[in-house]
């Protein structure tokens, strides 16, 4: 599985690369992208990982783009994209998943 959920990890990479210049349509692939995780594959306390991801990870960006860390391109509020708090939701269910295999292939965490 770890190799699936790294396989979408880049796939997502390449959404955002090919597809940046359409928010709302990353955003709509993304929403459904977190319930198709959270319904076919649901693990324990999800939920507080979505609302981590969803909110705490926006907030730095929120702080530190308007003061001039760094740009994205097609923003919506607080200089951050639309889809942005999702990829963060995303990435970190998926990256959840990946560390939750780990010893199913002898790696120890």
């Amino acid at each position: 599985m770890f190799w699936r959920w790294l396989a979408v990890f880049g796939i997502n990479i390449l959404l955002m690369g090919y597809y940046w210049t359409h928010p709302v349509r990353i955003a709509a692939v993304m929403l459904l992208e977190i319930a198709a995780i959270l319904i076919t594959n649901p693990r324990k306390k999800d939920w507080i990982w979505v609302g981590l991801m969803g909110v705490l990870a926006p907030v730095v960006d929120l702080i530190v783009v308007p003061g001039g860390g760094w740009i994205y391109p097609a923003t919506f509020f607080g200089g951050i994209p639309v889809w942005l708090p999702l990829g963060y939701i995303v990435y970190g269910l998926i990256v959840r998943r990946m560390v939750d295999d780990f010893p199913k292939m002898g790696v120890k965490k």
